[in-house]
Order: structure tokens, then sequence, then C-alpha cells
């Protein structure tokens, strides 16, 4: 008996199922970024929206605001940044077709 090929559920490439996205949350990150937010009026804000999203790229958002930001654009910048949408990212999956082993019939 031929093994048939396994399907994947229907839609679950598109929910995501095989993949993710760059999110991730790190609490002291947050609390750190919200204070100084406050500290310097408001000046770190696109910075502590990226850390509380969870972006991959906060650091980055933190340097452009800091050495940036005194500029408008520099800090607007830095919230589009902050703002962008997550990077998804796909895991790629490589079925291999392996014969079952049946054993011999043994009456």
């Amino acid at each position: 008996m031929p093994q048939q090929p396994m399907a994947y559920p229907a839609g679950a490439m598109a929910a995501g199922a095989m993949g993710g996205t760059d999110q991730r949350t790190s609490s002291v990150e947050i609390v750190f970024a919200w204070v100084l937010t406050v500290l310097t009026l408001g000046y770190l804000l696109p910075w502590a929206i990226a850390a509380s999203r969870g972006k991959s790229n906060s650091l980055a958002v933190a340097l452009v605001n800091l050495f940036a930001g005194w500029t408008v654009i520099g800090w607007i910048i830095a919230l589009v940044m902050a703002c962008g949408a997550h990077q998804q990212r796909m895991a790629v999956v490589q079925m291999v077709n392996v014969p079952h082993y049946y054993p011999p019939h043994q009456p």
C-alpha cells in the first residue's frame, strides 16, 4: 500500500502556522524605556513604543532616536520605525518521501 503525501490544513501557511514574526517582549526594556520617556518629556517616545510593541529593531529605534531625534525628521523616522509592521519569518519545511516498511506476512 503506497503512502499518501501529507497535506497541511487549509490556510495553515496564511495563518502563520509555519512561520512567525520578529515580535519579542522584554519587561525590563519596556519599563526602562517608559521611565526614560517620562523623564525626557516624551523625547524617547519612539523607543518606548518600539519596546512596548516588542519590535526586534528597538535598539536601532533607540539609537536613531537618541542621536538624530533632536532633529524633527530624525524623531519622525524613529517613530515610523517603531510603528512599522513586524517582519514575517517563514520556516521552510522540506518533506522527504520515505517508503514505509511492511514486514512480510506470516501465516
